[in-house]
């Protein structure tokens, strides 16, 4: 329930957040929220008010919705009060119907939710339900079994990882710190939660070498590839699961992970080397190479088991630049055997590099040493020639489910490096104004072609450019 108090007022606007505090000044108070909002209090309306937002009334992190006039003083506020493990849950669906009578969103498969009412859900998130269309995708944000927010959507193949759903749903403001890799950067950075909606979150990014955050950036879920939140991770174990489903005591269980798979327990990524029924050991990926093995681990100690990618880079010197490989591997034996994720761009203007070879060093032992001898080795050639700046990517599984780790080269000859402006560069330029249909792609190709100079390259560079 709601509490609901008022003052007269001309016009107000609507505003939700999570308080964090309440400051007091010469001449009024100050609601701030969590994410730095603030809003002032007259006198007379915080003494009406004070059983609601008065001291020890509304704990930090309490979902406080309320009505600020053009000055930003309250002229309304309703304070929900939520329970520590009541949250927000994204719930995806196939749109049906909306009764307009009766308030219900209902879904083709045959399930309906209340839209909230007190308070009303916001005008602009009511007009997108009055465009959705029978069959058509959408998400709808579900807390205490109503609707508090919605949005069209996904597009097929845009989804939200259900891991990451999995975990936001059970994620609150306020937790900190939390742990996000966005897709196509591999590096975890530390954040702490400010809100959480139907298509993104609000984040405050954690100081260089501090325990403060500071700022908000603002991400779309469906970029998010991995998150790391402990607290969600607890709150999932003592509910039996996001949406109420059977507990499941052991995380190794629920994340189906077995000896060999490449997971995270917590905050600490790498191969899992052993499991008993009482301890696990993990062996850390970090910075790009093995950390030594430690001890085993208590098996009820770990927290947030889950599958992941370790990821390693490297840089091969080019003349007047140098040559980026980012490689992504993930081992889950239950679906299959090692797969990598390559990701190549070089940033030398003077080069086009041609059919490189990747080579995939494989061994049967997890835990693959940089210099230790492969068990076999499979090759694959790019041969998408490569200008400055333009990105080219990978994907390589590997069947045999015996090797149990690998690591990628990149075979780097002088044939493989031709000269922007040599006449072996010509057929290159020419099979990559052919086959690029990107206008972006095509402006990197178009500066090499002026530096090469050819005029029959030239005409057919700018026929292409007519036909994009």
């Amino acid at each position: 329930m709601a509490v609901v108090l008022s003052a007269s007022t001309a016009s107000a606007a609507r505003v939700e957040g999570f308080f964090d505090r309440m400051e007091a000044e010469a001449d009024r108070y100050v609601l701030v929220l969590q994410d730095g909002g603030r809003y002032y209090v007259a006198p007379k309306f915080y003494a009406n008010h004070k059983k609601v937002i008065g001291p020890g009334a509304i704990k930090q992190g309490e979902k406080v919705t309320f009505d600020a006039d053009e000055t930003r003083y309250l002229t309304k506020i309703y304070v929900e009060k939520v329970a520590r493990t009541s949250g927000r849950t994204l719930r995806p669906g196939v749109f049906d119907r909306y009764d307009s009578k009766l308030k219900l969103i209902w879904l083709t498969d045959g399930s309906n939710y209340a839209v909230r009412q007190d308070p009303p859900l916001e005008r602009k998130k009511l007009a997108t339900l009055l465009t959705f269309q029978r069959g058509q995708r959408i998400q709808l944000m579900i807390q205490d079994d109503k609707v508090v927010d919605l949005a069209k959507g996904p597009k097929r193949g845009e989804e939200e990882d259900e891991t990451v759903r999995k975990i936001l749903n059970a994620s609150r403001p306020g937790d900190a710190p939390v742990q996000l890799k966005l897709r196509n950067d591999p590096s975890f950075k530390n954040f702490k939660i400010i809100a959480i909606r139907a298509t993104e979150i609000v984040v405050s990014p954690q100081l260089p070498n501090a325990k403060e955050y500071k700022g908000r950036v603002t991400m779309r879920r469906d970029r998010l590839a991995e998150i790391v939140n402990p607290a969600a991770d607890e709150r999932i174990e003592e509910d039996g699961g996001e949406e109420g489903g059977e507990k499941k005591k052991d995380p190794f269980e629920a994340a189906d992970a077995q000896v060999g798979d490449m997971i995270g327990v917590g905050f600490v990524t790498g191969q899992l080397i052993q499991l008993n029924e009482e301890t696990y050991t993990l062996r850390s990926w970090r910075n790009g190479r093995w950390e030594a093995l430690p001890q085993p681990q208590p098996r009820k100690s770990a927290k947030g088991v889950r599958h992941v990618k370790l990821v390693n880079q490297q840089q091969t010197r080019l003349e007047q630049g140098e040559l980026e490989l980012s490689v992504e591997r993930s081992l889950k034996l239950q679906r299959g055997g090692l797969v990598f994720d390559v990701t190549l761009v070089h940033t030398s203007k003077d080069l086009i590099l041609v059919d490189l070879q990747l080579r995939f060093h494989l061994s049967t032992n997890p835990c693959m040493e940089a210099k230790q001898k492969p068990d076999r080795t499979v090759s694959r050639t790019l041969t998408v020639p490569m200008f400055a700046g333009q990105r080219e990517t990978l994907h390589h599984e590997i069947s045999d489910e015996a090797y149990k780790d690998g690591r990628v080269e990149v075979v780097l000859f002088p044939r493989n490096q031709v000269s922007i402006s040599s006449k072996q560069a010509r057929k290159h330029l020419v099979q990559a104004i052919a086959n690029n249909e990107s206008v972006e792609a095509l402006g990197g190709v178009y500066q090499a072609a002026a530096v090469n100079g050819d005029p029959d390259i030239c005409r057919f560079m700018t026929a292409r450019a007519l036909d994009v």
